[in-house]
């Protein structure tokens, strides 16, 4: 299986720390594969990037799955600028024909939402600045000599 081990948001790199496959059977949906993942960084290992108890399932068709999903990674230090999150994607094509090899890909992007990883809404600017402030959270250049 191949894997993009490491993948870059900004000048902030991350690493697949952990990424396997397991396949399943579920009588009401059929064959299946499940895919794990867990992601870390310098600063962080998020023990909750395993999408759940169940893992993420792409239903087999002919022997082959195909499958995008996302999943928002909480970092503190936040690294995504202000009103937005930060999402890792995952996009697997897997084949259970060994001749035919699969594939795991990662990269991360920073959406806008309306509420931060917690639930909460968005703090005021004041708040966010006074926050930068005291080192909960980090934007541009100021993230390179943070982490450095």
């Amino acid at each position: 299986m191949e894997v993009n081990r490491t993948f870059k948001y900004k000048k902030h790199t991350f690493h697949v720390e952990e990424c396997k496959l397991a396949a399943s059977y579920d009588p009401e949906e059929g064959e299946m594969v499940q895919v794990y993942w867990r992601v870390s960084d310098s600063l962080h290992v998020f023990e909750n990037s395993f999408v759940d108890d169940k893992g993420w399932c792409l239903p087999l068709d002919g022997g082959a799955a195909k499958g995008e999903m996302k999943k928002c990674l909480a970092c503190i230090p936040a690294l995504a600028p202000y009103g937005k999150e930060l999402f890792v994607y995952a996009k697997a094509d897997v084949s259970l024909d060994p001749d035919v090899r699969s594939r795991v890909t990662f990269w991360a992007v920073a959406e806008k939402t309306e509420r931060t990883w917690a639930g909460e809404p968005w703090p005021g600017k004041k708040v966010w600045k006074k926050l930068q402030r005291k080192g909960k959270a980090v934007i541009g250049k100021k993230l390179g000599r943070r982490i450095k």
